[in-house]
């Protein structure tokens, strides 16, 4: 049996646009390393970082990494 010595993290990544984007990002590294994915996925999406981040939140669009 295989197993899995992660972390899941649930966030939100926004920007002074509106744009959202949703993120359950599993990892074997901290918090930072997941924002640091999604952060890349967000400006490849939108074309610049996102401002703001919330913690423990799940919705749409939800991107699983």
């Amino acid at each position: 049996m295989l197993t899995c010595d992660c972390n899941i993290y649930d966030f939100q990544l926004s920007d002074h646009k509106n744009n959202k984007y949703f993120y359950e990002i599993m990892t074997q590294g901290n918090l930072k390393t997941a924002i640091n994915k999604a952060q890349k996925h967000f400006t490849k999406e939108y074309g610049h970082k996102a401002t703001h981040l919330e913690r423990n939140v799940t919705g749409y669009p939800l991107c699983k990494m």
